[in-house]
């Protein structure tokens, strides 16, 4: 369908580097997640909270806020661990107060991915894609990996 002539935007769009990320679908979704929270320098700043209230309470109807909330801490190390986020710990000290304010996210744009190994792993799946022509399938024998050696 079109708008006064214009072709309709897709409502998402995600790249195959992104897509073809071998982390769980929980750290996929947090990193969904804090990408629509960015804004245009890629960084947001939702608490663990909302973040597991946002991306796992349909998925989790019953279950208690503090759960959803260690899913959320648990998905951004990994996704921290992969390299394709920084996060920036903040805390309050001062005037008598001590604690947590909410993370500092930025998303960090495939050059600069931090992981060197997962950029090749990437890099090798992705060429290996175009050869094919078809879905990226890998093999980690194929490319003389594990999955003990995978970043995470």
């Amino acid at each position: 369908m079109t708008t006064l002539g214009k072709p309709e935007r897709r409502p998402i769009y995600v790249h195959q580097d992104i897509d073809d990320l071998p982390v769980t679908v929980e750290a996929f979704r947090v990193y969904m997640h804090l990408a629509r929270r960015s804004g245009k320098d890629n960084v947001a700043w939702p608490s663990y909270t909302s973040i597991g209230e946002h991306c796992f309470r349909y998925t989790y109807p019953k279950v208690q806020s503090a759960s959803l909330r260690r899913k959320a801490i648990r998905a951004v190390k990994e996704l921290e661990k992969a390299g394709v986020i920084l996060v920036h710990r903040r805390k309050t000290i001062g005037h008598g107060k001590k604690g947590n304010n909410s993370n500092v996210y930025k998303i960090l744009p495939l050059s600069e991915w931090k992981n060197p190994d997962y950029r090749e792993y990437l890099m090798e799946q992705s060429r290996r894609s175009r050869i094919s022509q078809g879905l990226p399938i890998v093999e980690f024998e194929r490319l003389n990996r594990s999955e003990e050696d995978l970043p995470f």
